[in-house]
């Protein structure tokens, strides 16, 4: 399930605020790149602040040196993605469920 991660992602984020903007709805695509760039922002001032380093190794031993931001609280996915579904579920109610899949 590690692909469930990436649903947070720059790409898939940024990909569908334009794909809402290129579909007609651009006032709602605008909004929720708004979000995502506000939570990012938010994102990396709590990163900085709290400064919780990330875990040097995996379980199996081997390193995970290649990430570029140090630190690992909060999620940058989880807030990427919460933004663009939190904005379109806000818009669309009835696409809750589908673009804000909480669970409790």
């Amino acid at each position: 399930m590690r692909w469930l991660t990436h649903l947070g992602g720059a790409r898939v984020t940024i990909g569908i605020g334009l794909l809402l903007v290129a579909a007609g709805e651009q006032l709602l695509g605008l909004a929720a790149l708004f979000a995502l760039t506000t939570s990012h922002l938010g994102v990396q001032v709590l990163k900085r602040a709290v400064a919780r380093a990330r875990r040097a190794t995996r379980l199996d031993g081997s390193c995970t040196d290649r990430s570029p931001d140090p630190y690992s609280f909060p999620s940058g996915h989880a807030a990427a993605a919460s933004a663009v579904g939190g904005t379109i579920a806000l818009a669309h109610p009835l696409l809750a469920p589908v673009s804000c899949p909480w669970r409790r």
